[in-house]
């Protein structure tokens, strides 16, 4: 659920470079990627996710950015992914 990945401009709605992400529930053809520092979200096709090579963010605790989230989700509208990224790290997802 948590990633990081180098974004060299795969994905335009994200500010290039190392870019910690997470992942919502894929579909058939289209995954949803926030990334949590910013709460930038974007829908992209999961065969372009997957030449993106993501790394699994070991060593982030999910409170902590849980928090950090909540934070800066006072200066951004709360859309639908970003309540159900929250509901993922919380570990109470529906």
């Amino acid at each position: 659920m948590l990633y990081r990945v180098y974004n060299q401009g795969e994905i335009p709605c994200l500010a290039h470079g190392w870019r910690s992400v997470i992942v919502l529930t894929p579909g058939r053809k289209w995954i949803t990627v926030i990334d949590w520092t910013t709460l930038e979200t974007t829908r992209m096709e999961v065969a372009a996710w997957a030449k993106l090579q993501p790394l699994e963010a070991a060593g982030l605790n999910r409170r902590k950015v849980y928090t950090a989230k909540r934070r800066r989700r006072k200066h951004v509208t709360a859309s639908q992914a970003i309540k159900q990224a929250l509901r993922l790290l919380r570990g109470t997802a529906a």
